[in-house]
């Protein structure tokens, strides 16, 4: 049984989850009907964590090895939760970095999402920097948006010295807004 973590990183307590039933009726359900249960049961585990501050490790290993799920619906949607969880739990925060290190840029992208449903932490600034260096293009903007989205003023260096040297115009784009929102003009 994991606990939450008690350390300055999650000392912003998130809103309560609820169970997105509406989504999973009128998108998931019609689509993907073979998703729909699965999903659920990774929506009420993580709910249930959530509100009691307990994860049980053979239910938290169920929602780990759904992110390898052959659906990206799927794969996505259970990352945001565990996203949900490492705001918590110590544990889906070490899936989440672990998987910023995978050698597929796609899972790579998909961790660096997920950071999105917890506060910005010292992890945020770490993984964001480190993925701001990497070899994809599509993993540099995600972490350049997500310095943004998290208002990671401390990586404005990184981020400045990252957007000199990107070649993909896309991306220097997306890096120079992330950079023009968090580095605050003195007068």
């Amino acid at each position: 049984m994991q606990r939450p973590a008690t350390t300055p990183e999650s000392a912003v307590r998130p809103k309560p989850y609820r169970v997105p039933e509406h989504w999973i009726e009128t998108y998931l359900e019609p689509r993907y009907p073979d998703l729909a249960t699965p999903f659920r049961r990774a929506a009420d585990a993580t709910a249930t964590a959530l509100r009691d501050g307990e994860l049980d490790d053979d239910t938290f290993a169920g929602l780990v090895r759904l992110l390898d799920h052959r659906s990206t619906v799927l794969r996505d949607s259970v990352g945001d939760l565990v996203g949900r969880l490492a705001a918590e739990f110590p544990a889906a925060m070490d899936v989440v970095v672990h998987r910023t290190r995978s050698p597929l840029a796609r899972t790579r992208r998909e961790a660096l999402t997920w950071l999105r449903h917890s506060p910005p932490s010292p992890t945020h600034e770490r993984v964001c920097a480190a993925g701001l260096l990497d070899r994809s293009a599509v993993v540099r903007a995600q972490a350049a948006d997500n310095v943004r989205y998290h208002g990671l003023e401390a990586l404005a260096p990184v981020l400045t010295e990252a957007a000199g040297r990107e070649d993909d115009p896309a991306t220097r784009r997306t890096m120079e807004r992330a950079l023009a929102s968090v580095v605050v003009p003195r007068g």
